[in-house]
This record gives C-alpha cells, structure tokens and sequence, in this order.
C-alpha cells in the first residue's frame, strides 16, 4: 500500500488532511478536474473549500509531484504522473488517457531561440469503449430494420 503520508514529507509537504485526501483522490481517479476532485473529496469533508484544493494543487504543482494538463483554455486536468508521456481525450465520454510516447525523439523546430520547460502531446479522438458502444448501437438499429 502506497504510504501519502510518508510520499508528502519526502517532497517536503506537511501531510495535512486535505493534501493526503486530495492527492488520494487524483491517484485513484485518472485525470481528474478541479471540480471533480472538490465534489470528490467534499464528500468526505463538507468544510472543503474550492479555493483550498486549488491551493493544494498549486504547492503539488511547485513540489513536482502532480501535473496540470491544459487540454484546451477553459478544461485542466492533474496527473500524478509527472514523466513526460502523451494523453488522448475521447470525444465522447470525455475520458483521458495515457500514453507511452518517446518525447526526444518528437523532430520540432523552433521558429525562434527559446527553452523548452515542458512537453505535452495531446491527441483527440474516439477510445476503443465508445467506438465498440457506436457499432453495437449500429448493429442492433440494423437489426430493427
């Protein structure tokens, strides 16, 4: 069993209730969004505050244990894992999902000198559960007919 406590002080973290429940919540739900990991954790603890998850992911952000991922202007996600690697967004459910992808060997050129601080590659589609529930509902309409 993986000890929250314990991973917190090693990153120089107070273990406070709130950092172990919310950084609990992001490991066991993939990808989660402020809103989710608020509505999630509040469960548990009603005097929760949005403005105090926002404040815990900012001090895991700093320490370098979560990662916001920003899928579009208005839409961040967090990530406990914070190696580089790739994420896909189904179009239809709207899950995020990880992928191996080999960052150093993505050839890019740079249209002016600059550093390079973080890597995203974001793709976007349909993941293999929806399209399998798409083709099931095709299937059974044409067996209507």
């Amino acid at each position: 069993m993986f000890d929250i406590e314990a991973f917190l002080l090693k990153h120089q973290i107070q273990p406070y209730i709130n950092r172990v429940k919310i950084f609990e919540f992001i490991m066991y739900n993939d990808h989660p969004s402020v809103d989710e990991i608020y509505k999630g954790v509040r469960k548990t603890n009603s005097r929760l505050s949005k403005m105090t998850v926002y404040n815990v992911l900012e001090v895991f952000m700093r320490a370098k244990i979560v990662r916001e991922l920003r899928l579009n202007e208005k839409e961040a996600r967090y990530d406990i894992r914070v190696e580089d690697h790739g994420h896909f967004k189904c179009k239809k459910c709207h899950k995020v999902f990880d992928f191996y992808v080999e960052m150093d060997s993505i050839k890019y050129e740079l249209p002016f000198d600059c550093f390079v601080e973080k890597k995203d590659l974001f793709f976007y589609g349909i993941c293999n559960k929806c399209l399998e529930r798409r083709k099931n509902k095709a299937q059974t309409i044409t067996k209507m007919l």
